[in-house]
């Protein structure tokens, strides 16, 4: 169901609807979108997605108000209304998702990379918050400076 290209008004009440089917009769939604500000309204856990791959998961609250991976500190930065905590500008564009290569699909992107993040695609660890990074741990408080910003 896409919900993004409908009238606010309505998009409320499919929403709204969702909301009420899921307590009602304790459905479990996946619940594909981009406007995180829904995400964390209608979700209990969330998984962020980079080129198609998991960079991070966990329960919505713990993932979007302490993003540990760069890029969910990028995606939370950008939420309008958002603290942008150092996040003012991304030098590098997205590669090409037919260009990935074998490591981190976010590495050009990321100041914390290490010449392992190019060679090896990173596991997803952790229990309750799983994250995909070699340099940054899932029991490590987040870091403001990830994204490249040098001139």
């Amino acid at each position: 169901m896409v919900v993004s290209a409908l009238d606010v008004s309505v998009q409320a009440q499919i929403l709204n609807l969702l909301a009420e089917l899921r307590a009602e009769f304790s459905l479990a939604l996946v619940f594909v979108s981009h406007d995180l500000r829904v995400v964390r309204w209608l979700s209990d856990r969330v998984m962020v997605l980079y080129h198609g791959r998991v960079v991070e998961s966990g329960p919505t609250l713990e993932v979007l108000d302490t993003p540990l991976h760069p890029y969910t500190q990028l995606l939370a930065a950008s939420v309008p209304g958002r603290v942008r905590q150092a996040l003012d500008r991304v030098v590098h564009e997205p590669p090409s998702p037919f260009e990935l290569g074998a490591g981190c699909a976010f590495r050009p992107r990321c100041s914390l990379a290490e010449e392992r993040c190019g060679r090896e695609q990173p596991l997803t660890v952790g229990a309750q918050r799983r994250l995909a990074c070699w340099t940054v741990s899932a029991e490590a408080p987040p870091t403001t400076q990830s994204v490249s910003s040098d001139a």
